[in-house]
């Protein structure tokens, strides 16, 4: 199929800068790069900050939000009504509706009722909005029902619904591969992320040592970085608490958190406490969030990357710091640890398990030689095994096989029909 192919390209939102967000915009543009014709299509579109030196580039039609929606409490309820709106929206020829994440899918899913030649669903399904204790049914008089998880279920089996009619789900790594096949019984695509190499590569070191300058990093202070918005899936506590070991303590390694905190802000202030009670107040710096433009120097200021994230899929800010030849300390919740390689290039560690980020902090501090290689080493895997053009070369695979996977089921109901 030749690549000048039209895609609709669907997400809920574009209004902050998230992992979701730029792999979404991040493929338009490597696919409109590519020939391929797309149209990015929200319900509500920030472009002063949701990465605006992508998204300038790219076609956004922003459907707006329900009235409904935001008189609602549940978020489903609200995702719901959106996704009636964004479906709306959808007008024209497309070859593909590829949706990216939750719950974008609800949208394409309905679309299709009303587009020509019924277009392919490709969902790239970054998250499971749906606890695994939904995917096991139970009966109805088990205790702890109530109204909200009624409400929950419903939801749960109208996205069932919605899932049964999508062609193909992709997913970043196995262990959204399994969560698919556990809760929708089908079989996905397994598609690795991107990294921009050649941004991150290289920064000026008058700017980093500027920046460390200006926030009050001790020239000779061993630095971790951590870098994304506050969940609590991040895990930073497990950091907070790996920074108290005595041998780091000792050494005065110090952490720089980058990230926004207004998403989750009891989250934050229960690590600012944390912080507080170890009498780690003074080793611990909070930036919020940074300018896009900026998290390469940020990168750069750092020694050594720490992540770790629990129940994460993929991780590309390990990735980031692996272009900029930062070692990485890695736990193995998150998706992006399967292709990494322990000792080699990167230090994985189990999730919630501070003392063993204290170790690999330590292992880094004593050896040099393992700094060096695992830098190298990390560099050198992201330049040869990840970028958008190979993503974006993977999601017009899955495109390609969709499309012909349709025409086959449309041929074949013609013939039983004639």
């Amino acid at each position: 199929m030749s690549r000048s192919m039209r895609v609709a390209l669907l997400i809920s939102e574009l209004t902050w800068q998230g992992g979701t967000e730029r792999q979404a915009v991040q493929l338009a543009a490597e696919l409109q790069a590519m020939g391929v014709d797309v149209t990015v299509f929200t319900s509500a579109f920030n472009a002063a900050t949701c990465y605006p030196d992508i998204t300038a580039r790219l076609n956004v039609v922003t459907a707006g939000r329900h009235p409904l929606a935001t008189r609602l409490p549940s978020r489903r309820l609200q995702g719901y009504f959106d996704m009636q709106r964004l479906s709306a929206a959808l007008t024209g020829h497309f070859d593909v509706l590829n949706p990216h994440h939750w719950p974008a899918h609800w949208a394409a899913t309905t679309a299709i009722r009303q587009l020509s030649g019924r277009p392919p669903v490709v969902w790239m399904c970054n998250d499971d909005p749906w606890p695994p204790t939904l995917f096991t049914p139970t009966p109805w008089w088990a205790p702890g029902r109530s109204f909200r998880r009624l409400l929950h279920r419903l939801a749960y089996r109208y996205d069932q619904s919605a899932v049964s009619r999508v062609d193909r789900i992709a997913v970043l790594d196995s262990r959204m591969a399994e969560r698919v096949r556990e809760g929708y019984g089908r079989e996905p695509d397994v598609v690795r992320s991107g990294v921009d190499v050649e941004r991150l590569g290289s920064a000026d070191p008058e700017a980093v040592r500027a920046l460390r300058r200006r926030l009050n990093i001790p020239e000779r202070a061993f630095l971790l970085l951590f870098a994304g918005i506050l969940m609590p899936h991040r895990r930073l506590e497990d950091v907070i608490q790996a920074l108290a070991a005595p041998a780091l303590r000792e050494r005065g390694v110090q952490l720089l958190i980058v990230g926004a905190q207004d998403q989750y802000l009891a989250y934050a202030r229960r690590l600012k406490d944390s912080a507080r009670e170890l009498g780690l107040a003074d080793r611990i710096t909070w930036t919020g969030a940074v300018p896009e433009a900026d998290l390469p120097t940020y990168y750069h200021a750092c020694d050594a990357f720490v992540f770790a994230n629990e129940e994460q899929t993929w991780g590309l800010a390990v990735t980031e710091a692996m272009a900029c030849r930062k070692p990485v300390i890695v736990s193995t919740g998150a998706g992006v640890h399967e292709v990494l390689s322990d000792g080699q290039n990167a230090l994985l560690v189990p999730p919630r398990r501070p003392e063993a980020i204290a170790g690999a902090v330590g292992r880094l501090l004593a050896d040099e030689p393992l700094r060096c290689r695992l830098a190298t080493e990390g560099r050198q895997f992201v330049e040869t095994r990840l970028s958008w053009r190979r993503y974006a070369e993977s999601m017009v695979t899955v495109f390609e096989e969709a499309v012909t996977a349709r025409r086959g089921v449309l041929l074949d109901r013609a013939a039983v029909e004639a």
